[in-house]
């Protein structure tokens, strides 16, 4: 019975023996090439590895996050495999179970090498998580026929954990913001997103101004974006692939211009911009969670920046303010030219440019029609400088009864000039001739003659400003 116990027990030890000695011989070595850079959210992490293994062998890599926040929709996971190439000796590479498991085959026991991405996506990025998080990526390295497999990396046996995953950051710069629009001219609204992240951010992003158009108060042009404060803008379009260094600002900016009053009335008084992103992975769009966007809200006001400025200036005759012409003389007539430009800001919607005769009357009576001093009608022009969008309109108004109408058939009671849309920068240019005559006539010797009454008046008509009147004489 003794005898029977020790073969027994010798049968046993030599049972344990023969399977350890077997699982020793089988062990493999893996050498383990981490990505150059730290390992980061919404990054092509590249690992590689080279081993020594068993023909027919199906090599399992799992991935897992320690400490990671729960993916924000099921059936997903934050973490995907993805095959890039093996040099020699592998097939049948499967990634599966939502892209956290990968495994290949081994045909030849020969060295083998395989590389692959790890993408870790978006979802592990909360509002709160700044910079370095305690967020771990976790590899494990197994097969089908439970051969032990050893790490030659920090002795970890078949296990690798990454130290901290580096983060983006992408934060607003600009929330919550004053504007300023200008009336039918052109300015700028700017919006800045800054990576305060410990790793670069390779990403897609989709800006959505304020859909309203302020209440339709604003024309607003197509938004443009640009990497860096330097530079040149170019068009937003939907899902726009960019990366963002640690450190850098992408901008976005806005035309727009005001077509109505501005006011913070409750309807308008706050609107928004959203900008949505998300990891560029450059992999099937259904591996993540499809609503694994991080949205960020600025919500800004836009006042009136209009500061208009008439500047009214006398370009000829340059240093008399009188009319030396001879009477009767419908030839050496006065040139005048007046230069009216908008130096403010922003545009007015209507100026009035008034030429009339302006000579005082008595007891609100009717003007004296006898005026000695008269303007040709066919005389009048203006100009506009190149590249004004504002229209000029002219309405003239004949005497019917006038001295000299013999000489000047077509002389001018009044002349009115409306300027629509006049803009920053804007330059009219008024010019007329004035004459002045006499008639033979004894009938006048007795008779009120006005000589050079001419009022030069300006009305400035705005939607956001009083209406000022600014009053000259020729």
């Amino acid at each position: 019975m003794k005898n029977q116990i020790q073969a027994t027990a010798i049968a046993v030890l030599l049972c344990l023996f023969t399977f350890f000695t077997r699982a020793q011989s089988q062990s493999v070595n893996i050498a383990l090439t981490l990505p150059p850079d730290t390992i980061g959210a919404c990054e092509s992490n590249v690992y590689a590895l080279s081993f020594s293994g068993a023909t027919g062998a199906r090599v399992i890599i799992t991935a897992s996050l320690s400490n990671a926040p729960a993916a924000n929709c099921s059936n997903a996971s934050p973490i995907y495999l993805d095959y890039i190439a093996a040099s020699n000796n592998v097939s049948n590479v499967v990634t599966y179970n939502n892209g956290q498991t990968m495994s290949f085959t081994v045909t030849n026991s020969n060295a083998v090498t395989l590389s692959y991405h790890a993408f870790i996506d978006c979802s592990i990025i909360s509002d709160t998580t700044q910079g370095n998080s305690n967020i771990n990526f976790v590899q494990t390295f197994t097969d089908s026929s439970a051969t032990n497999y050893t790490l030659a990396v920090n002795n970890q046996g078949n296990v690798h954990t990454s130290l901290n995953v580096q983060i983006p950051k992408l934060v607003s710069l600009s929330s919550n913001l004053n504007k300023v629009a200008y009336y039918k001219t052109d300015s700028f609204l700017y919006f800045y997103y800054q990576n305060t992240g410990t790793t670069k951010l390779n990403f897609n992003f989709t800006f959505t101004p304020d859909a309203t158009n302020y209440c339709q108060r604003i024309t607003t042009g197509q938004p443009e974006y640009n990497i860096g404060l330097n530079g040149n803008f170019v068009p937003t379009t939907p899902n726009i692939a960019e990366v963002l260094n640690i450190g850098d600002t992408l901008v976005i900016r806005q035309a727009v211009q005001a077509n109505e009053c501005l006011d913070k009335s409750p309807a308008c008084g706050s609107v928004a911009a959203q900008l949505q992103w998300t990891c560029n992975n450059n992999i099937p769009s259904n591996i993540f969670c499809t609503n694994c966007k991080n949205g960020i809200t600025v919500n800004y006001y836009i006042n009136s920046g209009d500061a208009p400025v008439v500047k009214i200036e006398r370009l000829a005759p340059a240093d008399s303010l009188y009319d030396f012409s001879c009477l009767n003389d419908t030839v050496n007539f006065v040139h005048w030219q007046y230069r009216v430009t908008n130096s403010g800001m922003g545009a007015m919607d209507s100026l009035f440019f008034n030429i009339n005769q302006s000579f005082p009357t008595l007891n609100n009576a009717l003007p004296n029609y006898n005026a000695l001093s008269l303007i040709p009608f066919q005389s009048f022009s203006w100009q506009q400088n190149t590249g004004s969008l504002c229209t000029v309109a002219v309405d003239t108004l004949h005497r019917s009864d006038w001295l000299c109408k013999n000489l000047v058939a077509d002389a001018l009671f009044e002349a009115a000039f409306k300027i629509k849309n006049f803009g920053n920068a804007d330059t009219v240019i008024i010019a007329f001739n004035t004459l002045r005559c006499s008639e033979e006539d004894t009938n006048l010797f007795n008779i009120q003659k006005n000589y050079n009454h001419w009022g030069l008046i300006l009305l400035r008509e705005e939607k956001f400003v009083a209406m000022v009147c600014l009053r000259t004489i020729i």
